[in-house]
This record gives structure tokens, C-alpha cells and sequence, in this order.
């Protein structure tokens, strides 16, 4: 509360009243030619006056970090500027696949032996070394013998049935003695006739009751290379053995079956005579968009070399995930071989999605790296 007297005061002979007041003196009152006084709205600890560009947003602010959010955050004047947006992703080009080796172990397979030995190093020869994310394995028909129905073959004390592509111990002398110690002297005893092919297979991917193997990863496509001398009579049912694979593996895409038929010199010289060719897995083939062949030469190494080009061909990776959206007309891809030289890309990718990049023609070899260059595109 504040006291007030008034006192006499002489000014030009006259007694006027003057107010004094005892205690706090009052705030001045502001004029119209006071400045504002500075308002932070934001509170981000600046105002308009000291260069706030948007004062109702505290992530905008001079020298603040850039954001790519699409905001000018550093009151530059450019909305995402100094490659807040910029983005590069690399990727180490590499295979993945599963490839399942069938040997028909029928008595007069036996004599076959040595041409699957060569053969099957042919087609591995393809399918490993550095980023050959692949497995390599053998089964054999034998649903007789419990000790190997249905499951991968491998020379005594192997660490796995199978052999994994990118082990860095992995050398030629290596894979030859898995073929030479598996084929030649770890295979069960012959049976009497070419039956359970399809059986053989289904048991060891666990399907119809059996167990399975871990052999056959789900996220790895199958590729099934039948070495045979003639049809599987045991099961000539392509269709439910397709929709067993495709219940498996959860698409038709990723299975292909491979098959090379030896004839036997009768077959040759007189076709119209001889043993029917593999009509059932001549289908399976065709179906699955793979590779066949009936020879009558001793020699498997020229067509299983070739398929263990097309698997891995087929195995290279085309889908890659980026770290962020990206926006489709900032999408740059380079290709960097191992001597270190970079190459550009025109035309064979796109972006199914703002997060996946496609090849849509033949992928970079293995080896590479994929550099992809990009703006990421804030909206997502």
C-alpha cells in the first residue's frame, strides 16, 4: 500500500499540491517509441530478433544442426542443406543358395562313381570361395538303409553333412577329398533299382515325417541336381513333390531342379529300344526353369560345370535394402570390383519401394561392392 501527502510548493506565487509517494516507486509506463521486447515463442533459447527463422518451431534456429526433415533448420536460407539428406549405402555382392546333389545309388550306378566325383567338383567349383554365402551337399536315394534314409552324406568326422561355401579354409585339395571320401568310399551299400528320388528328398527336408536337416535354410533358395540313368518309377508325381518344395521353401522361385542322365550304350546306339528317358524328372526341369541333359559320353564335368555357373548366376543377390527411403531421381549405383576402379550404372535398377533397390538385368558379380548414392526422402 503506498501513502501519499500533499505539500504546498511555491511555483510562480502560487500553492499547488504535490503528490510525493513513500514506499516502491511505480514501473514507467511503456510509450510507443519504446523497441518490443524480445519474445522467444519457441523457447529454443532464440528469438526472432536474434535470427529465429521460425520462431514456432524449436528445431529451426541460426547454427543449429540441419535436419533432412525438410525444414531450413540452421536459418541458411535452404531448407535441408550441406547434405543433411545424403546418403551412402554399400553393399558386398555375394550368392546365396542351397544345392542339394542327388545320386542315384542303384547297382548299375556303380559303375558311375568316378564321373560323380569329377562331376561334383566341377559344379562346386562355381559355388564357393569369399562372399559365397552357399552350402554343398550329397544325398543318396538309399531308403532302405536307416542309417541313410534321407540324410546328407559326408566323409567320416566332417564338422557339418555339407560343405559351406565361404569357409576361408576351404581349398581345391579340401572339396576334392569331401567328393572323393563321400562318393567313392562313405556312400551306402548299392540298391536294386532307381527309386526314392523325390522320397529321399522330401524325408531329408523334413517333409512327409521326416526330421529335417539344418542343411536347408529358409531364406535360401534349393537347387536340386539330379545325376540319374533313367526314371524314378518309385514316384512319378511331380505335382505334389513341387507343392511339398513350395510349401517348404514358400514359392516356386525358389526351387530349380538340375538333372543329367548317363544312357547306357544299348540306350544310345538304339534309343527306340532302350530305357524311356527321365520323362518325371524331365518335367521337373522344365517346370522349375532349370537344366537337363541325357548323355552317352562318359563324362557329366562339361554339363555339371555349366550348371554350377547357372546356379551361381541365379544365387547372386538382386535385392538390396537401404538404411533409409530414398527419393528415385537422387538414386546413383556404382560398381567397385577389387582393383579398386568404379563404374556407373544407368539403366538396370530401380526402387520397388523407397527402402528396396532391384536390379532388373543381370547383377554386379560377386566380389563387388554396390555403392548406391542417394537423397533420403524425409517424407517417410
Amino acid at each position: 500500500m503506498r501513502l501519499s501527502v500533499l505539500l504546498p510548493t511555491l511555483l510562480s506565487g502560487c500553492l499547488l499540491p504535490t503528490t510525493v509517494y513513500i514506499g516502491r516507486e511505480l514501473p514507467s509506463q511503456p510509450s510507443d517509441l519504446d523497441p518490443p521486447s524480445p519474445v522467444d515463442k519457441d523457447r529454443d533459447g532464440v528469438t526472432v530478433e536474434e535470427g529465429d527463422c521460425d520462431d514456432g518451431d524449436r528445431t529451426v534456429g541460426p547454427g543449429f544442426h540441419e535436419y533432412c526433415d525438410g525444414r531450413d533448420n540452421d536459418c541458411d536460407g535452404v531448407a535441408d542443406s550441406g547434405g543433411a539428406c545424403a546418403v551412402d549405402d554399400r553393399f558386398a555382392q555375394e550368392m546365396k543358395t542351397d544345392v542339394l546333389v542327388v545320386f542315384d545309388n542303384s547297382f548299375d550306378m556303380m559303375a558311375y562313381l568316378g564321373l560323380a566325383d569329377a562331376g561334383a567338383r566341377a559344379l562346386t567349383e562355381h559355388l564357393v570361395g569369399e562372399n559365397s554365402d552357399t552350402r554343398i551337399g550329397v544325398l543318396f536315394n538309399d531308403l532302405a538303409n536307416d542309417r541313410y534314409s534321407g540324410r546328407l552324406v559326408s566323409p567320416p568326422g566332417a564338422a557339418q553333412p555339407w560343405i559351406e561355401g565361404n569357409d576361408p579354409r576351404l581349398t581345391v585339395d579340401r572339396v576334392r577329398r569331401f567328393f572323393d571320401e563321400t562318393i567313392l568310399y562313405a556312400q551306402p551299400e548299392p540298391t536294386d533299382g532307381n527309386q526314392g528320388i523325390r522320397a529321399a528328398v522330401e524325408k531329408a527336408m523334413g517333409l512327409d515325417g521326416g526330421e529335417g536337416s539344418p542343411f536347408f535354410r529358409p531364406d535360401a533358395s534349393l537347387n536340386l541336381v539330379i545325376v540319374t540313368n533313367h526314371d524314378d518309377d518309385s514316384n512319378p508325381d511331380d505335382t505334389k513333390f513341387l507343392h511339398d518344395l513350395v510349401t517348404a521353401k514358400g514359392s516356386l522361385s525358389q526351387i530349380t531342379v538340375y538333372a543329367v542322365t548317363q544312357l547306357s550304350d544299348a540306350d544310345c546306339q538304339n534309343p527306340s529300344v532302350g530305357n524311356p528317358p527321365a520323362d518325371s524328372i524331365i518335367s521337373l526341369v522344365q517346370q522349375t526353369g532349370g537344366m537337363y541333359e541325357s548323355v552317352c559320353m562318359d563324362d557329366w564335368t562339361g554339363f555339371l560345370s555349366s550348371g554350377g555357373q547357372a546356379i551361381a548366376d541365379q544365387a547372386l543377390r538382386t535385392t538390396f535394402t537401404l538404411q533409409a527411403p530414398a527419393q528415385l531421381d537422387s538414386l546413383s549405383v556404382s560398381i567397385v570390383p577389387d582393383d579398386g576402379s568404379e563404374s556407373y550404372l544407368w539403366d538396370s535398377f530401380a526402387l520397388s519401394d523407397p527402402y528396396t533397390l532391384v536390379f532388373t538385368s543381370a547383377p554386379p558379380p560377386i566380389g563387388t561392392t554396390i555403392v548406391v548414392d542417394y537423397r533420403r526422402d524425409w517424407q517417410y
